[in-house]
């Protein structure tokens, strides 16, 4: 299924890079951002969390692989840079924790 104008957008940020850095990882890194901040401020829970940002980075890999031309090694890598902001997130909460019963 295509939707309209999503696949060139896509395109875009696959081939196109912000002082080098690639523009699909700055693109993955803030959208795992903005989800792991919103999700973690309602629900308070890193499990739920993590589980709602992996459904969405499968759901959209598995929609690049049918559109788009991603080797599975690009899959894995969007799939981890996604959920790096919210792992990093639960490391500085376990260190704030753990800081606090010191």
């Amino acid at each position: 299924m295509r939707i309209p104008y999503l696949h060139s957008f896509l395109e875009f940020i696959s081939h196109n890079s912000f002082f080098g850095i690639p523009l699909d990882i700055i693109a993955h890194l803030f959208v795992g951002a903005f989800i792991a901040i919103f999700f973690i401020n309602r629900t308070k829970n890193y499990l739920i969390t993590f589980s709602f940002i992996l459904f969405i980075a499968l759901t959209k890999e598995y929609y690049d692989q049918n559109v788009m031309t991603n080797t599975l090694q690009e899959n894995i890598k969007d799939i981890v840079v996604t959920l790096m902001p919210l792992l990093l997130l639960y490391l500085i909460h376990q260190l704030r924790f753990n800081r606090q019963i010191r």
